[in-house]
């Protein structure tokens, strides 16, 4: 019986790593061994067939996903080179050990790129005794890495790396700097670039990658790559510092996909439901804006289920506070007559016809020098419930009609938050805001 187990044991493997020439050598072991214990416990059940076949079908499953990301590591180290992966690898463990030294990351990158290059070269013997020397060096030094690796070190080998690769993010220090001293601000940084300019870049990836586990890899390998290209034009410009100093805002542009996508969402729920408050409207835009980075991360399996269960909890946030101070029979139309069809009930809206526009009041749009110290968060905020105000005093407002007014108002920021008199700034430049956005909305 025992050689029959060692055979069928075997036949998986073989069977498997023909179909999948890029599995991961080592996770292949790993799902050989579940394998072999579902067909251990299941052959000892009554049901046989109940008790495996659920289980077969979630081996499956995983051993696809886990194939599929495994052949894009490869594609990346074959098409785009070591140097590519191991950006890609330093934004992902930077997101997972953000309380990890930059010395320690870098050692980590370093370890891993071997690995996954001597497996994606069909080296797997190397491939599997590194992956385990990777793994027993992280459970030794688990104290400067992560809080969350103990459990894992707790495991056998196979369960022990295999939980590694999937420990979940450790908490962000309290006390992280300002990103801009380092990157933005420093006359140094043309220096540092050109002394070492994979290092330097690693850095800022690192730094900017710990400090945000909610963006995807993608999204911040693109922000690493906007940063690289502003330092290789502003190096070799006659005044750097003043060149580069530029490239907070210029991130943020490379980063509008974010911004563009809350903007969308505020200006679409607005003229949905322009009734409810706008501070509820902008917390439930800010929220729902969130869902990619909530459920783009996980496997494509798992990405509707979780955007449907994220949305519906921000739509009952929505339906919380509504039903507090009910304004809008739409609003309470979709909160209360499906709780299944919420989410669809919602996106069905149209714009709210029979809605009368608010009457244009220019101390909503009156701004003081203390916006000047808010946190960027905060900021934002600001310069969203404006964007709100907006649409409910011009609901009809095109696109183009927004985009010109909020640029105008983020200049109008910018200018008075570098004046020496701030207050006075805001007084009169506000006036002259207030009169260039009524005439470009027609109010």
């Amino acid at each position: 019986m025992s050689q029959l187990k060692i055979v069928t044991n075997h036949l998986y493997l073989y069977e498997i790593a023909r179909r999948h020439p890029y599995f991961y050598a080592p996770e292949l072991l790993f799902f050989a061994e579940r394998y072999k214990a579902a067909f251990t416990e299941c052959c000892q059940a009554a049901d046989k067939a109940a008790c495996l076949l659920p289980k077969l079908d979630g081996l499956r499953d995983e051993g696809k996903a886990s194939s599929a990301k495994q052949r894009l590591k490869c594609a990346s180290l074959q098409k785009f080179g070591e140097r590519a992966f191991k950006a890609w690898a330093v934004a992902r463990l930077s997101q997972r050990f953000p309380k990890a030294e930059f010395a320690e990351v870098s050692k980590l990158v370093t370890d891993l790129t071997k690995v996954h290059t001597e497996c994606c070269h069909g080296d797997l013997l190397e491939c599997a005794d590194d992956r385990a020397d990777l793994a027993k060096y992280i459970c030794e030094n688990q104290d400067s890495i992560s809080s969350k690796l103990k459990e894992c070190c707790e495991k056998p080998l196979l369960e022990k790396s295999h939980c590694l690769a999937e420990v979940e993010n450790d908490e962000m220090p309290a006390d992280l700097p300002s990103l801009a001293a380092d990157f933005v601000e420093s006359k140094d940084v043309c220096k540092n670039y050109a002394e070492a300019k994979d290092v330097f870049l690693g850095m800022f990836l690192y730094e900017y990658a710990r400090r945000h586990p909610d963006y995807s890899v993608v999204l911040l390998l693109r922000l690493a790559k906007a940063y690289e290209t502003t330092l290789e034009k502003c190096c070799a410009a006659a005044d750097p510092h003043e060149c580069y100093a530029k490239v907070v805002g210029l991130l943020l542009e490379k980063n509008c996909n974010l911004d563009l996508f809350l903007g969308w969402l505020l200006v679409r729920y607005t003229k949905k439901v322009p009734q409810v408050s706008t501070p509820t409207l902008v917390e439930v835009s800010r929220n729902l804006g969130k869902v990619g980075s909530k459920c783009c991360k996980h496997p494509e399996a798992q990405r509707m289920p979780c955007t449907e269960d994220y949305l519906s909890v921000v739509l009952n946030r929505l339906c919380v506070l509504h039903e507090k101070t009910p304004v809008s029979d739409r609003v309470t139309k979709c909160c209360t007559e499906s709780l299944v069809n919420r989410r669809p009930c919602f996106s069905a809206l149209e714009v709210d016809e029979t809605y009368v526009p608010k009457e244009f009041n220019a101390e909503t749009f009156t701004f003081h020098a203390d916006i000047c110290t808010l946190s960027e968060k905060d900021r934002q905020v600001k310069k969203q419930t404006a964007l709100v105000e907006l649409v409910k005093h011009k609901p009809k407002a095109t696109k183009e009609q927004l985009k010109t007014v909020m640029e105008d108002f983020a200049a109008f920021v910018e200018k008075c938050c570098k004046a020496d008199d701030k207050e006075t700034c805001f007084a009169e430049e506000g006036k002259k805001l207030v009169a260039a956005s009524q005439a470009a909305l027609g109010l």
